[in-house]
């Protein structure tokens, strides 16, 4: 599959993966002037349009079902859509892996009160 131009209203600017049903590429929503990841599936890969029909019902899915959700671990979804022989999911692009957690349980050095010596019934 040659890259495109476009997808939708989206420019696309690089291929940033590519796997046995799709490409994501790094796009450009020209509207509002930001940076997405638009996540494809390729139809063609799909033997019968009976098979065609349930994996594009399952990635429209799973773009509904991702975009109804907010966490910092998760990547917003801001579109789908379908053109010719691709349909995509546009998303906001991956957060860095190295971002300092901040829910990270703290971990004291010293046992609780209760274990030390002298506390309470060794007298």
């Amino acid at each position: 599959m040659t890259t495109p131009h476009h997808l939708g209203k989206y420019e696309i600017t690089e291929v940033l993966g590519q796997g046995a049903m799709g490409v994501v590429y790094k796009g450009f929503d020209p509207g509002i002037r930001r940076t997405v990841a638009i996540k494809t599936i390729r139809r063609e890969l799909i033997e019968g349009e009976r098979a065609a029909a349930a994996m594009l019902a399952r990635f429209r899915n799973e773009a509904q079902a991702a975009g109804k959700l907010a966490h910092p671990g998760i990547v917003a979804v801001y579109d789908y859509g379908e053109e010719a022989s691709v349909a995509y999911i546009a998303m906001g692009p991956r957060a860095p892996l190295n971002r300092p957690r901040t829910s990270r349980p703290r971990v004291s050095a010293r046992p609780p009160r209760s274990r030390r010596c002298g506390a309470g019934g060794g007298r």
